[in-house]
Order: C-alpha cells, then structure tokens, then sequence
C-alpha cells in the first residue's frame, strides 16, 4: 500500500511542473480550462442518468445551516434525524451507507460508520449541489449503489473583501459566518469560518410529555460546531491549474436526545444517555488541471479524511454514572485521476481511483486494546459517449477491486452503465439509464463487535431510469415539466437483523423497488414549483418502506411584493411511513419567509413550521415545533 501511495504522489508531482506540449501552442484554437474542471460529470450525458441540480436562489438569503437541510426539497430525497442526533438520507428508499457524497468531484470519507452525515457539513460558499438518484456512471466509482451527492464549491469573486451571515431563532440558536473570497490575475483565494450553536429545539405544543421527555425545549439536543475552511488556486499557465482545499469541523460537545419511547426505571437504569465529546472531521485536498493538447486533459486529485471522536453513554440523565468511553479514529486517503479526449462528435474518458481506509479504536468495553483494521478499494474505468445528429449515447464500466485485510481474496465486480439521450428541436428531452452499481460493506459493518459479520456479501443493484423534460409556452405562460420513472433490484442488501438476545448484519437475498417522480415549474403571477415522488417496493421484496413515506409532495411558491419585498412559501406533504414496527402518521409542514435586499446587505425573516405540527420522521424522535428565524448577511468591506 506504501509503494501505491509513493507511485501516486511522484506521478502527480511531476504532472505539477510539465512542461506545455507544443502540439498545444501551436493549436489555432485551444480550448482552455473550464472553471470547476474538477466536477466529476460536466454535463448530464456524461453522468448517464439524470442529474437535479439545486441552485442557490441570490434574491433569497439561505436559511439552511448544513447541506441536509438543503437538499431536503429535492423531490426523491427525505432526511431524517437519526438515533444519534445525525442525519439520515435515503434517496428512493436507498440508505446513506450507500450513497456517495463528494465535494467537487473527490469523495468524502464517510469514517468507520461509512455515512456522512450531511448535517455536519455546513452551507457556505456553495454554488449548487448536484444529485444523481438513478442510475450512475462508472466515472463516480463504486459504493455509488444508493445515488450520489455532488456539492460544488463557489468560484471566488471580487464583489467584496470580507462578507457576513449571522442567523437567529429561538432558544438561543444562532448561526455565525465570515467568508473572505478574492480572485487575481493568476490566482484566487477563499476563507471561511462559521459557528453554530443551539441550546436545543423547541418542540411542538401538541407534543405529550413521556417519561424521558417533559416537552417546551427538547432534552439533550444542545450542540455548538465550529468550520474552518479555505482554499487556494494557483495558474501556472493559462493551460495548467493547481489548488489546495482544506477545513476543519469541531464540537467540544454534541449531545443525543433520547428516544421517548425507551422504557426507563431509575432503579435499574440502562446506559440510554449518550453524547459524542471532542468531536473533530478534518480534510485536505489537492487538485492538479492540465490541458494537455486542444482536446486532451488531465486532472489529479489526492485527498484526505480524518475523524476522531469520543463518544460516551451514561445510565443517568445527568450525564453520570458513565458506562462507555470509547474513541474512534478513522482516515481516508485516496486518489482520482481523470484523462479526457474531445473530438467532433465522441469523447472518451479514463481514469483510475483509489480510496485506502483504516480505523482504530479504543474503549473500556469490547476494546480495552487499540484495535484497527483496514480495506482498499481501487476502479479503473473508462466512458465513450458518441453523438449523432439529435442523438446522444454514452457507455462505460468500472472495474471494481475490493481488499479487506481479513479476507484472503481480492473481491472484482464489472460496473457497467449505459445512457441513451435525445433531445428535439423544441428542447424536450429524453433519457433512458441503466447501471449496475456495487457497495461494498463498511467497516462498522464488518467488524463492530455487537453486530459486525465479517462474512458479509457486497451489495449489487441494476438501476434503470426513463425520464423526459417537456417544456412548454402557452401565450405569456412558460414552464417546463419534468418526469422519472424507475426500478431498482437489488442483491444482498446489507441490513441489521434483530434476534431474542444480540442484533447482526446480514445480507437480504432480493430486494426490488420502483417509483416516480414529477416536477412542475412555470411563472404566473407566482413562481410555481411543484414536486411529487412515490416509491414502493415490489411484493417478493417482503419489507416495508422505512422510515420513507410512500408518498412525498413538496411545494413552493414565490412572488415579488411591494417595495421590493420576496416572498417565498414552502410546503411539504410526506405520506405515513414505517420505523421500528411503529406507522408514524402522515404530516404536512408550512415554512413562509419574507426576503429583502438593500445596497450593501439582505435581511430575511421567516416562520417554519408555521402551523406547530407535531410530526416524527422516526420513531421517538420528534422534530422541532413552531420556529421564528432572522438573518442577516452583508458585505463587510
């Protein structure tokens, strides 16, 4: 593994300092670097399936905190707090173990629990967030089965010097940011630091007090998280860029609310009171861009992950009697390389990635002794997409090799995916995806010592989507609707199975799910947006939909006011859905802001949660009640 890494490193430092090829000089017209050269897919028909990508709107202040919030109106996607005080994604029905979440195009390391846990990852200096649910293009890699994640970074500009966002809401919850961007004639430079803190959500007043939970103000659900991060481009040449990207998230302490309908009895108290302290997720990446000639590139990256926390569980509420002290450190170090050839009518795209993960992991319980463990994964792949008058049609693989220091074999999958894409004259679109994509077990998953399986198989499923953007005009009405339909079947899906006396992993022979979803965008008077999603799982799959509502609708709805006031209404409808043998019931939740801008600054105020729903997402976890919400962002200097 040391020598792959030595390889790696050399090859991309001497790609650092080439020289231009002359063929590239001499070239009447070359084709320079595009900003964002490090996006994984540049264009829907090199991604395969359908790409929703979610823009940040400049005449409304973002009011989401972190990125779970703001991909949860993406029609396909539900979000829901999980069981400790983290994020859970699922996309069609896919948990976030299986989802691969980037930023710029590199993965995220998801840690030993092999999910990132996208409230943590804080909205700032984002241009938008791309999101593939169906079908995915060998050029993202495995462990892709669930969709993918892409949040893109924003190109530094020279609208001002210093900008701040300060944020407030109730119970002294408050979000403070500081962001400094500029670009020069060779370079550019971001910074940023926020800081979020809350001294717990308020919760419905319909909300009947348990045992673990009196209500008004949510027990242990305080938290205050600081990030750092930056980044630095530097053009060598009007043809070669290279640039260094880092940050740094930190919580002195992060506290998990109880689930309100744990069984408690203070004469025989279990360790049911839980907290992460010391909490730290830190990376660096390096991007390497080299047009080689007119048609060819070249594009490096190497990155890092690193986590480490402590988490602790006590049997009194009072965060004594402590039970479990256990800290965990886990590291990803991987490396992408992407070669692209343009020509009139094909391209072709090859690359090789690369992801070493490790982890140790210490506690006064099953762990006395340090005890780590490690897995390499590696994907060589390569993409032809040809076009032919109106007609696009893109094919590639991955090639999967998967090591585990356990297992004596190397484990190989082929990963084939094909995109057929045409587009008409009046801009309607057609599209139809299919892609076998693999997930490899993750750490936890493995080698947890309360329900880890060494022997677990690696999931597999066949993606298929069929989807079409019709737009229309019917005199001064314009808009566009946009429908998917699509089918997974999936192979050993991984999941936990729970006995009389000990839980484990284990691989479910077949599971297969189909579903649709339908946008509807079009201005008058208001703007409209309208979604719709329905997912359901086929008879023979034996399993009922977790934690995700079969039906989902999303609206929203804006309109400019008198003295330049932006009104915007956010609605959603999420149907009844299962958790923990329990059918939680459906819920409808209202959010209305009210935006303004001025010369150097934008004042937002807003009520969510309007009508004081009480509503869980999963069982024993009710979600915030009534909230007001004040921002302010302005440019400094």
């Amino acid at each position: 593994m040391k020598n792959i890494i030595f390889i790696i490193v050399i090859i991309y430092c001497f790609s650092m300092y080439a020289a231009e090829p002359d063929s590239l000089k001499a070239h009447p017209e070359p084709k320079y670097l595009l900003e964002g050269a490090s996006i994984t897919a540049e264009k829907p028909t090199q991604a395969i399936g359908k790409i929703v990508v979610k823009t940040f709107d400049e005449r409304v202040i973002n009011s989401e905190t972190n990125i779970a919030e703001a991909v949860n109106d993406i029609s396909g996607i539900n979000i829901s707090k999980g069981g400790k005080n983290n994020s859970e994604l699922s996309i069609r029905g896919f948990a976030k173990e299986d989802v691969m979440i980037m930023i710029d195009g590199r993965p995220i390391g998801g840690g030993y629990f092999d999910a990132v846990d996208l409230s943590s990852l804080p909205v700032a200096d984002i241009k938008e967030i791309q999101v593939i649910k169906g079908p995915v293009s060998a050029l993202y890699g495995s462990n892709t089965m669930g969709g993918v994640v892409n949040i893109i970074s924003a190109t530094p500009d020279n609208s001002a010097w210093l900008e701040g966002i300060m944020q407030i809401q109730r119970n002294n919850t408050n979000r403070f940011q500081l962001s400094s961007s500029h670009k020069f004639w060779n370079w550019d430079y971001l910074v940023s630091f926020a800081r979020y803190n809350t001294d717990g959500f308020p919760l419905s007043d319909d909300f009947v007090p348990v045992t673990l939970e009196n209500g008004g103000i949510r027990d242990h659900s305080a938290q205050r998280q600081y990030d750092l991060q930056g980044r630095v481009n530097y053009d060598l040449s009007d043809l070669h860029r290279i640039g260094i990207s880092a940050s740094y998230t930190w919580m002195d302490e992060r506290q998990i609310p109880v689930a309100t309908n744990e069984l408690y009895n203070p004469n025989y108290p279990l360790d049911i009171f839980r907290k992460f302290v010391d909490w730290k997720r830190y990376q660096v990446s390096f991007q390497n861009d080299l047009q080689i000639d007119w048609n060819k590139t070249l594009n490096m990256n190497l990155y890092f992950d690193g986590y480490d926390d402590i988490y602790q569980t006590f049997r009194q509420p009072d965060d004594t009697d402590l039970d479990l002290n256990s800290r965990l450190l886990s590291s990803n170090i991987g490396t992408i390389n992407k070669f692209t050839l343009k020509m009139n009518n094909w391209d072709i795209i090859a690359g090789y990635r690369a992801e070493y993960q490790s982890y140790k992991r210490k506690d006064n319980g099953d762990y006395k002794d340090w005890t780590s463990n490690w897995q390499l994964l590696q994907n060589p792949f390569c993409q032809v997409e040809v076009r032919l008058n109106d007609f696009t049609f893109s094919a590639g693989s991955g090639f999967s090799i998967f090591h585990q220091n356990h297992r004596n074999n190397w484990i190989y999958h082929l990963e084939p995916s094909l995109g057929l894409f045409y587009e008409t004259k009046g801009f309607a679109q057609y599209n139809l995806a299919i892609s076998n994509n693999v997930n490899y077990p993750g750490m936890h998953e493995l080698f947890s010592s309360s329900s880890g399986n060494p022997d677990l198989k690696e999931e597999s499923a066949w993606k298929y989507e069929l989807s079409t953007l019709q737009p229309f005009t019917v005199g001064s009405l314009a808009g566009n609707m946009d429908v998917a339909v699509f089918y997974n079947a999936i192979n050993n899906l991984v999941d936990k199975v729970y006995y009389a006396h000990y839980s484990q992993y284990e691989n479910i022979e077949q599971v297969d799910s189909y579903g649709l979803e339908a946008a509807f965008k079009c201005n008058f008077i208001l703007e409209h947006n309208f979604q719709y999603r329905y997912l359901q799982y086929t008879d023979n799959s034996d399993r009922p939909l977790n934690e995700n509502p079969q039906n989902i609708v999303n609206i929203n709805e804006k309109i400019m006011l008198p003295y330049d006031i932006f009104f915007v209404y956010d609605a959603s409808w999420h149907d009844i859905s299962h958790s923990d043998d329990e059918i939680l019931p459906a819920y409808w939740l209202h959010n209305f802001y009210l935006n303004r801008t001025f010369a150097k600054f934008k004042v937002k105020l807003g009520i969510e949660n309007a009508f004081d729903q009480n509503y869980q997402e999963k069982s024993g976890y009710p979600q915030p009640g009534r909230d007001i919400i004040l921002t302010l962002e302005t440019s400094i200097l």
